[in-house]
């Protein structure tokens, strides 16, 4: 297992959950604080945290590359947490596979192109939102960790950071 910790101090809108925004209960977007220590890396246990810039810049690499803080933000995508994928959106076409299709074939699959749950799907994204909610605030302050061993290796392909709960 890693053992350096990074540390990213920020805050969590609880209308992003839904039923109010999009965002399941593993996927998270978290405001990070423009502070200069707002990310924070130590190497082991017995050393101190240290802010580090290690993002400023970056970009993250898989179909595309992809800065991992964008508008202020950074998309948390936690593991290990009960919260089934039951959402789905279909890809776009390729032009590969534009390519022979009449226009209103094109259309057609245009029209089924949008966001899918499954039924009952959203009850764990629910429940995040509903105990969040309890805490009387639109915005909760938050600290999120993730064990690496070096620090420019927590992003994911899918643009996002991720960690794992703890």
């Amino acid at each position: 297992m890693p053992v350096g910790l990074l540390e990213v101090e920020g805050s969590i809108d609880v209308k992003q959950f839904w039923p109010e925004g999009r965002s399941d209960a593993d996927t998270t977007k978290v405001v990070v604080n423009v502070a200069p220590d707002a990310i924070r890396f130590r190497k082991n246990d017995s050393s101190p945290f240290q802010p580090t810039h290690v993002f400023d810049n970056a970009k993250v690499k898989g179909r595309t590359a992809t800065a991992p803080i964008k508008n202020g933000k950074l998309t948390i995508r936690l593991q290990g947490i009960d919260a089934p994928e039951l959402h789905y959106m279909p890809s776009p076409l390729s032009p590969a596979e534009k390519k022979g299709l009449t226009d209103a074939k094109k259309q057609a699959y245009h029209e089924v192109t949008h966001p899918y749950r499954q039924f009952l799907g959203a009850t764990s994204s629910k429940a995040l939102h509903d105990f969040l909610s309890g805490a009387g605030a639109a915005t909760l302050a938050c600290r999120v960790f993730t064990h690496v061993d070096a620090r420019t290796r927590c992003s994911t392909p899918m643009g996002g950071w991720s960690a794992t709960s703890r």
